[in-house]
């Protein structure tokens, strides 16, 4: 029998004869994160993703959500009192005028035999379908889910809901043994993060530096306020280029070493994060510096490898930056997209 608890929400009634024996319920703030990051260390690791969230990193990351209201655009499922499975939908406004949905369904793999993937799948596209009507625009509105490429089942279904692959980005690694000379352009000067009061305009050249890249959407000061308390920040593995004539920002390497994945998985790996260079300084090579200085930084303090994500077409030439300096293919996702 599906039941409620004060679930101000629509389209429930998908899940009356779909899902029986099970409840339905809103979120109930800090007391989920643990059971939901055990149930998405779960399906990570089910699809293979090397990764384990924090509890300090859900919640960072929910403290800032955005157009996403928890009472009507989020859903959870129990069943014998456990929660098992949970989603949710959260909306900005891209570069291109369009109202992006990045839609979320985790479910426990102990539970994925109940039929729970459609059902949630389909009551996000609802709740966007109604937001949409009760917030016209004029640009296009679609759902975006981000898959790996080993989730296949959950691919298959979301091809049959009529989503189709947007875009394809690559996980790539290097394995720290031969690091290519790539001397600093003229001018400028790469050296960590030194202050707090540098982290603003770290951001501000983050966000340059990203405004013509493939589904940006211009934040704003709670996107701030969230990167700069990412709990697995560690400043001292930034690489940063400064102007010496301005001190501007010219771009930056934000590298991190998950410690959790590393002790958990047995690795000794880091991660470039964000690579960027603001317009003004691109076609110097300040992009192959920086990854440069990353690398090494990054061997100097034990690591033997170092990933990063790439778009797989992305229009700077990122990928064949990439592979230039040594950067191999090691994973593939795709961002599914469907227009409502």
């Amino acid at each position: 029998m599906i039941t409620t608890s004060s679930l101000d929400t629509i389209h429930l009634s998908i899940f009356q004869t779909a899902l029986p024996d099970v409840q339905v319920r809103p979120f109930r703030g800090a007391q989920d994160y643990p059971r939901m990051v055990e149930i998405i260390n779960a399906r990570q690791a089910t699809n293979g993703e090397e990764e384990v969230l924090s509890v300090d990193e859900l919640a960072n990351d929910y403290n800032h959500l955005q157009n996403c209201d928890p009472s009507t655009d989020m859903i959870f499922i129990e069943k014998n009192n456990q929660l098992i499975a949970f989603g949710s939908i959260e909306w900005r406004i891209d570069g291109d005028g369009q109202r992006r949905f990045d839609e979320e369904v985790q479910i426990d793999p102990a539970w994925k035999h109940l039929g729970l993937m459609r059902p949630m799948y389909v009551f996000n596209e609802q709740r966007a379908r109604q937001i949409s009507l009760d917030h016209p625009m004029r640009g296009a509105n679609t759902l975006n889910v981000w898959l790996p490429e080993q989730a296949q089942s959950e691919t298959r279904l979301v091809a049959s809901l009529g989503y189709r692959t947007a875009r394809h980005f690559f996980t790539m690694r290097h394995d720290l043994q031969r690091i290519p000379d790539a001397p600093t352009p003229s001018g400028l000067q790469v050296r960590p993060i030194q202050k707090p009061d540098h982290l603003r305009p770290i951001w501000d050249a983050k966000e340059a530096a990203f405004a013509d890249h493939w589904g940006h959407a211009p934040r704003n000061e709670d996107d701030f306020q969230r990167w700069s308390q990412t709990p697995t920040s560690e400043h001292d593995l930034w690489q940063v280029a400064w102007d010496v004539q301005t001190n501007a920002v010219a771009g930056m390497s934000i590298n991190t070493i998950y410690h959790e994945d590393n002790k958990h998985y047995g690795f000794k790996r880091g991660w470039i994060d964000t690579l960027g260079v603001r317009r003004e300084w691109r076609g110097r090579g300040l992009a192959k510096a920086l990854l440069a200085h990353s690398l090494r930084r990054l061997k100097s303090v034990g690591m033997t490898e170092c990933l990063l994500g790439v778009d797989a077409t992305n229009p700077t030439g990122a990928l064949q930056l990439y592979e230039k300096m040594g950067f191999t293919v090691y994973k593939r996702n795709a961002v599914w997209r469907k227009e409502i």
